[in-house]
């Protein structure tokens, strides 16, 4: 027992000794993710490119590079999701012209009335790749198997570098790929206490790229103790659809997401496998006895304790092997609540009395309503439209020199205010197994952290999810930080009755701020065979119309801004947005949208944003001139910028 104590002293002393000889620099992500753009382009070269990780004779420390797409088409590993997306985009295009009768949807663009799909060559162009963004500790998911400790996952982003004549142009597009790995094989000697004590070791020293490369990669460091082996899944989101706002002006714009996972095999191959906790509603809405059957599963008291701490995890017979998300208006929107309608209010009152005294212990769920949020966040769709950035939460900052070179095009906060949020409790999680002490693996509803996080606007500052009357115990204490903060319903929805969104009281376009939405309405859902089609009606719009469709700041809900740049707004910053030739001139430039972003923005004052201080739901927080001197960035539209949007590259040659 003495030496055991001993150990764990030494072990909390080397961490506060190594932190104070670098000098600290906590922010939230620290000790549970590494995000540094100039970093993760070094890790590649050390090995951790997707191509490497993914081929046979990977071997650590042995200089490495990033594959083409052409090459990462070849490689084995891959073969199954390169005909899943050719086998998947073929039924969606289908699917999509039956549910929207004369929307042809295209590759690219030639006016304002194109639907716009996902151009598949670019994961087979020599000019595509994956580069590497972040690496993310998800040891708070060992609750599924101890053995593992967990996960620790390397994103990627799809990108290009496109010659045209003489010049090139370079570019994110709207795809991550996650590769999932268990934190350590179930048979390895190493302990989850000395994988988490690694991670905070290092993560919360101040290190530049270069050092904190050393760090993580020497044999003291976490990467030392992770090898494709390790390899359990890899997930891909990809925008498959873009619809302009010219043509669903209510919604600002419209785009869907696809979701895929695919599962290694003990030969080292993948095949597609179903999503966790995403069910099948087009199967249950056809077969009424399996639909009694997953209600029966779900109301039994362990598994409602289970889904009320987030770690359900519904039987494969009921789930899907795909999903779709839909942004902008996440989960208010029925089409991202799989089980929407297949649950009545009396089913959800009759399941939660049976817990008896057991109720009033529940972590989240207290009524009916946090029941069915809660089944809408524990799915995929629903997790990936809770406070993100159209259907992402991880998308990865850029790096300095395209900052530099065109802030336009540049993402300043790397992950959504989800992610953030969460961070805190992910971090505990990592510190629990470093102390070696017990571990609490609830979670809080998606779209709110419960508690922490005070010093920062993310729970209950500008932007944050709130209830309006905090009369549903489900939803006690989301409330707006005090002052000029309201809670307001900018978009009702039957499926979120009496939640809102911290912004300031404004009763006249005079008193909005910068960022605040000016337009309010309505989301109607209506429900076909397998799905709902919603739509938005707006109801009382601050700029000065009444019941129009026109959106001001580009997107749903509208965006208070000014034109031009006024540096006495405290709450604002100076950015460049696109103007109102800029769609023109980039269906006239056959994919060069970055002379169009040098010639078609203008100077506007938009919100200012950081990791402390989010963007609204679906807006993300892009770079600007300023940001690598101020450390501020710009609330915007994700598909103002074009590494967010499917349309407007260069079509393949």
């Amino acid at each position: 027992m003495l030496g055991m104590l001993h150990r764990k002293l030494l072990a909390a002393l080397l961490i506060s000794a190594l932190a104070t000889l670098a000098g600290e620099a906590r922010t939230i992500e620290s000790g549970i993710a590494f995000t540094d753009a100039e970093a993760m382009r070094q890790l590649e070269r050390k090995g951790f490119s997707l191509g490497a990780l993914l081929s046979p004779g990977w071997q650590r420390d042995a200089p490495s590079r990033t594959f083409d797409n052409a090459e990462l088409a070849r490689l084995p590993a891959l073969l199954p999701l390169h005909e899943v997306i050719k086998d998947e985009f073929k039924a969606f295009e289908s699917g999509y012209r039956a549910r929207f009768p004369g929307e042809d949807p295209i590759v690219g663009f030639d006016s304002d009335r194109n639907h716009r799909l996902f151009d598949r060559s670019f994961l087979r162009r020599k000019s595509g790749r994956f580069e590497l963004v972040g690496i993310v500790n998800r040891m708070d998911l060992a609750y599924k198997d101890e053995r593992t400790c967990g996960e620790i996952r390397f994103i990627y982003r799809l990108a290009y570098t496109e010659r045209l004549g003489a010049s090139s142009l370079a570019s994110r597009l709207p795809m991550s790929f996650n590769l999932v790995l268990h934190a350590k094989r179930p048979e390895a000697t190493t302990t989850c206490a000395e994988i988490a004590r690694r991670w905070l070791a290092v993560g919360d020293l101040d290190l530049k790229a270069a050092g904190l490369v050393r760090r993580l990669t020497d044999s003291l460091g976490p990467l030392a103790l992770v090898e494709p082996s390790q390899i359990d899944r890899f997930e891909t989101n990809i925008q498959v659809i873009r619809v302009p706002a010219t043509i669903v002006p209510g919604w600002g714009g419209h785009a869907e997401y696809l979701l895929n996972v695919f599962q290694r095999r003990p030969d080292g191959s993948f095949v597609k496998a179903r999503l966790e906790n995403q069910i099948d509603r087009q199967a249950l809405k056809k077969d009424a006895a399996k639909l009694a059957a997953l209600k029966a599963w779900l109301f039994e008291p362990a598994n409602l304790r289970a889904l009320d701490q987030g770690t359900i995890k519904i039987p494969e017979t009921y789930l899907a092997s795909q999903a779709i998300s839909t942004a902008p208006g996440g989960t208010a929107r029925a089409s991202n609540r799989p089980f929407a309608g297949l649950i009545s209010a009396d089913e959800a009152k009759a399941a939660l009395v049976q817990l008896g005294g057991d109720l009033a212990r529940m972590r989240n769920i207290k009524s009916p309503a946090g029941l069915k949020q809660r089944l809408t966040d524990i799915t995929c769709s629903g997790c990936h439209q809770s406070r993100a950035i159209g259907g992402f939460h991880f998308m990865g900052a850029d790096r300095v020199e395209t900052i530099r070179a065109i802030p336009q095009n540049a993402i300043f906060v790397p992950a959504s205010p989800h992610f953030y949020g969460d961070a805190p409790r992910r971090r505990a999680a990592v510190e629990a197994f470093a102390a070696d002490r017990g571990r609490e693996w609830g979670r809080d509803f998606s779209l709110r952290p419960h508690t922490g996080l005070d010093d920062t606007e993310i729970r209950n500052g500008w932007g944050s999810h709130c209830a309006i009357d905090g009369r549903d115990p489900s939803f006690a204490g989301w409330k707006c930080r005090g002052g000029v903060l309201h809670c307001s319903v900018l978009h009702a929805s039957r499926e979120e009755p009496g939640l809102g969104t911290c912004v300031t009281k404004a009763t006249s376009a005079s008193s909005l701020r910068i960022g605040d939405a000016f337009q309010t309405g309505r989301i109607v859902s209506k429900p076909t065979d397998h799905y709902f089609r919603d739509s938005y009606v707006i109801e009382n719009d601050l700029s000065g119309g009444r019941g129009t469709a026109r959106q001001g700041g580009g997107f749903f809900g509208g965006m208070h801004k000014v034109r031009g740049c006024d540096r006495s707004r405290r709450e604002g910053i100076c950015a460049r947005e696109a103007g109102d030739a800029f769609n023109a001139c980039v269906a006239a430039s056959k994919g060069r949208f970055k002379e169009c972003l040098e010639k078609n923005t203008q100077e506007s004052t938009l919100r200012v944003c950081d990791l402390n201080r989010p963007c609204r739901d679906d807006y993300v927080c892009l770079a600007t001139k300023e940001t690598l001197t101020t450390g501020r960035g710009a609330c915007l539209p994700p598909y103002f910028l074009f590494q967010f949007r499917v349309d407007g590259h260069p079509l393949e040659q």
